[in-house]
């Protein structure tokens, strides 16, 4: 041992020609919770002006296929051969799974005027769906995938009134439609505090013209005319910050139980496939063509 003694001997900090009274440690703490707020709003956590360093490309929509989600919920649910009608398909990267891995014959429409490697895709259809939907044979699809799209219409009544116009001859039809939960914990827990941020990502992206619970969505469907054949509750995306490694799978497995005990509170978003009603046009449809082979 040395023996010696240590003094700690004060060194101002100036800020041009003028002395700083700052105090260190509440300025430290200022600094620490700076870069919690700038790594938490990549995540669609928090959204402050100024930690967005980059114009974000919303084009780059993430496609989530490796882990539970309603990609991927889709991506397992969809028969072999079917013919699938993606309305709102971005970068048509889920297209391509369902082309791949289901021999799947897949329709696109997006407001892009092009879609870039959309050769493997049957049809791809520039459309702006606030104007409503383009003329196609709705009667040959065996699904229409409507997956994170609703939330981004300003009046997805008025949408889903003209999705079901157009869809009420095809009873086999299933409709696998999702969006974010506002009702999700951490949201209300946000709200309790005095904090509603809109970000660049999550349930409250910045492009979201329209917020859902479980209860809203669904009367959503049901005033439309669709009868709804399955509601489930989606955890959150946690390999997105953790990476698909132990931990993302264990804490996904934690918020997979609690969505077994409250779906409402504890779901990141919320899951649909519903049905069309049976219309009095296919009624009639079905019973003049009985007529005609009777004669």
């Amino acid at each position: 041992m040395a023996n010696l003694n240590i003094k700690e001997l004060p060194i101002p900090t100036y800020y041009g020609e003028e002395i700083s009274y700052v105090n260190g440690l509440r300025y430290a703490l200022q600094v620490f919770i700076a870069n919690i707020k700038a790594k938490v709003q990549k995540y669609g956590i928090f959204y402050d002006r100024k930690f967005n360093f980059k114009l974000e490309n919303y084009d780059n929509y993430e496609l989530k296929d490796k882990f539970d989600s309603p990609h991927k919920r889709t991506i397992d649910g969809i028969k072999e051969g079917s013919h699938v009608l993606d309305i709102g398909c971005n970068s048509s990267k889920l297209a391509k799974i369902l082309i791949d891995s289901k021999n799947c014959k897949v329709t696109s429409i997006d407001k892009s005027e092009k879609l870039e490697n959309s050769s493997f895709i049957e049809k791809y259809i520039s459309f702006d769906l606030d104007n409503g939907l383009p003329d196609l044979n709705y009667n040959k699809f065996d699904y229409i995938l409507l997956l994170d799209v609703i939330e981004h219409l300003k009046n997805p009544e008025e949408f889903m009134a003209k999705l079901k116009h157009k869809t009420k001859k095809n009873p086999n039809l299933t409709i696998i439609a999702s969006t974010g939960n506002v009702g999700f914990l951490i949201i209300r827990l946000m709200l309790l505090f005095g904090s509603f941020n809109y970000g660049n990502k999550g349930i409250l992206d910045k492009t979201h013209t329209r917020l859902f619970t479980f209860s809203s969505f669904k009367q959503l469907m049901l005033q439309s005319g669709f009868n709804i054949r399955k509601i489930s509750g989606v955890p959150a995306p946690i390999a997105l910050v953790t990476g698909d490694n132990i931990l993302g799978k264990f804490l996904l497995n934690i918020n997979k139980f609690f969505i077994l005990i409250s779906k409402t509170v504890f779901s990141y978003q919320i899951y649909f496939e519903i049905k069309p009603q049976i219309s009095t046009d296919l009624l009639l449809d079905k019973a003049a063509s009985k007529a005609e082979n009777e004669e």
